[in-house]
């Protein structure tokens, strides 16, 4: 998992999965990641 730096939320994760390379978009709280939308990567 890659993960990009960004300096405002939401932040995009490009991941693979199941040999499928997906944009995870996701905002947090203090202490917990939550998952907002996960997409196909366009």
């Amino acid at each position: 998992m890659v993960v990009r730096p960004v300096s405002l939320l939401p932040i995009e994760v490009e991941t693979l999965k199941a040999g499928e390379k997906v944009i995870v978009t996701y905002s947090t709280k203090p202490g917990r990641p939550l998952v907002s939308s996960i997409q196909p990567a366009k």
